[in-house]
Protein backbone atom coordinates (compact mmCIF):
# COMPACT_ATOMS: atom_id res chain seq x y z
CA UNK A 1 0.00 0.00 0.00
CA UNK A 2 1.61 3.37 -1.21
CA UNK A 3 1.59 6.30 1.35
CA UNK A 4 -2.06 8.13 1.57
CA UNK A 5 -1.17 11.42 -0.16
CA UNK A 6 -3.63 14.91 0.07
CA UNK A 7 -5.35 14.13 -3.34
CA UNK A 8 -6.70 10.74 -1.34
CA UNK A 9 -8.23 12.73 1.65
CA UNK A 10 -10.30 15.14 -0.93
CA UNK A 11 -10.94 12.12 -2.62
CA UNK A 12 -12.29 9.85 1.09
CA UNK A 13 -14.53 13.55 1.97
CA UNK A 14 -16.42 12.88 -1.73
CA UNK A 15 -16.88 9.51 -0.58
CA UNK A 16 -18.12 10.18 2.88
CA UNK A 17 -20.56 13.01 1.36
CA UNK A 18 -22.01 10.58 -1.47
CA UNK A 19 -22.14 7.77 1.16
CA UNK A 20 -24.07 10.62 3.78
CA UNK A 21 -22.44 9.01 6.49
CA UNK A 22 -20.54 12.51 7.11
CA UNK A 23 -22.48 13.09 11.11
CA UNK A 24 -21.75 9.38 11.96
CA UNK A 25 -18.04 9.98 11.14
CA UNK A 26 -18.14 13.00 13.22
CA UNK A 27 -19.66 11.36 16.38
CA UNK A 28 -17.18 8.98 16.24
CA UNK A 29 -14.06 11.26 15.88
CA UNK A 30 -15.96 13.23 18.21
CA UNK A 31 -15.79 10.22 21.04
CA UNK A 32 -12.00 9.58 20.20
CA UNK A 33 -10.87 12.97 20.21
CA UNK A 34 -12.39 13.27 23.52
CA UNK A 35 -10.77 10.85 25.69
CA UNK A 36 -10.04 12.04 28.84
CA UNK A 37 -7.27 11.60 31.48
CA UNK A 38 -8.50 8.88 33.92
CA UNK A 39 -9.07 10.24 37.37
CA UNK A 40 -7.49 8.87 40.74
CA UNK A 41 -4.88 8.87 42.66
CA UNK A 42 -1.20 8.52 40.52
CA UNK A 43 1.77 9.68 39.09
CA UNK A 44 1.82 12.23 36.31
CA UNK A 45 3.66 9.71 34.34
CA UNK A 46 0.95 6.72 34.94
CA UNK A 47 -1.86 9.13 34.33
CA UNK A 48 -0.17 9.89 30.63
CA UNK A 49 0.17 6.30 30.39
CA UNK A 50 -3.16 5.39 30.72
CA UNK A 51 -4.36 8.16 28.51
CA UNK A 52 -2.46 7.35 25.72
CA UNK A 53 -3.58 3.45 26.36
CA UNK A 54 -7.08 4.92 26.78
CA UNK A 55 -6.59 6.90 23.05
CA UNK A 56 -5.65 3.93 21.24
CA UNK A 57 -8.62 1.74 22.30
CA UNK A 58 -10.80 4.28 21.17
CA UNK A 59 -8.74 4.89 17.95
CA UNK A 60 -9.11 0.72 17.20
CA UNK A 61 -12.64 0.55 17.82
CA UNK A 62 -13.07 3.90 16.01
CA UNK A 63 -11.56 1.68 13.21
CA UNK A 64 -14.10 -1.10 13.67
CA UNK A 65 -17.09 1.19 13.61
CA UNK A 66 -15.85 2.92 10.45
CA UNK A 67 -15.36 -0.62 9.08
CA UNK A 68 -19.33 -1.65 9.84
CA UNK A 69 -20.37 2.31 8.56
CA UNK A 70 -18.60 1.45 5.47
CA UNK A 71 -20.14 -1.77 4.44
CA UNK A 72 -23.38 -0.84 5.55
CA UNK A 73 -23.24 2.52 3.35
CA UNK A 74 -20.75 0.96 0.10
CA UNK A 75 -23.46 0.81 -2.18
CA UNK A 76 -23.86 4.54 -2.11
CA UNK A 77 -20.52 5.20 -3.64
CA UNK A 78 -19.15 1.96 -5.28
CA UNK A 79 -17.26 2.90 -7.99
CA UNK A 80 -15.38 6.11 -6.29
CA UNK A 81 -14.81 3.33 -3.47
CA UNK A 82 -12.89 0.86 -6.01
CA UNK A 83 -11.40 3.86 -7.71
CA UNK A 84 -10.50 4.85 -4.10
CA UNK A 85 -9.49 1.72 -2.67
CA UNK A 86 -6.92 0.39 -5.99
CA UNK A 87 -5.52 3.87 -6.13
CA UNK A 88 -4.30 3.37 -2.86
CA UNK A 89 -3.39 -0.24 -2.69
CA UNK A 90 -2.84 0.05 -6.42
CA UNK A 91 -5.07 -2.82 -7.32
CA UNK A 92 -7.30 -2.86 -10.41
CA UNK A 93 -10.85 -2.15 -9.82
CA UNK A 94 -11.81 -5.38 -11.59
CA UNK A 95 -9.68 -7.82 -9.20
CA UNK A 96 -11.37 -6.09 -6.41
CA UNK A 97 -14.95 -6.12 -7.94
CA UNK A 98 -13.65 -9.84 -8.63
CA UNK A 99 -12.58 -10.82 -4.88
CA UNK A 100 -15.17 -8.98 -2.45
CA UNK A 101 -13.30 -10.89 0.37
CA UNK A 102 -9.87 -9.05 -0.85
CA UNK A 103 -11.69 -5.50 -1.35
CA UNK A 104 -12.96 -5.66 2.33
CA UNK A 105 -9.54 -6.31 3.69
CA UNK A 106 -8.07 -4.12 1.75
CA UNK A 107 -10.64 -1.01 2.89
CA UNK A 108 -9.80 -2.58 6.24
CA UNK A 109 -6.13 -2.14 5.96
CA UNK A 110 -6.86 1.65 4.53
CA UNK A 111 -8.91 2.57 7.53
CA UNK A 112 -6.36 1.13 9.58
CA UNK A 113 -3.75 3.64 8.55
CA UNK A 114 -2.32 6.05 11.48
CA UNK A 115 -2.97 8.89 8.86
CA UNK A 116 -6.67 8.20 8.22
CA UNK A 117 -7.17 7.64 12.40
CA UNK A 118 -5.67 10.67 12.58
CA UNK A 119 -7.74 12.69 9.92
CA UNK A 120 -10.32 11.55 11.48
CA UNK A 121 -9.93 12.62 14.74
CA UNK A 122 -8.94 16.02 13.50
CA UNK A 123 -10.86 17.15 10.64
CA UNK A 124 -14.44 16.03 11.40
CA UNK A 125 -14.81 17.71 14.42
Amino acid sequence: MRSLITPDFFRFTKIVKKMGIREELKKIAKDVANVEAPKGKMSDAERLVKLEKAREIAKNEMQIELMMIFIENISDAEEEIYTFIGGITETSVEDLKADPFKCIQLIKDVLSDPKIKDFFTTALK
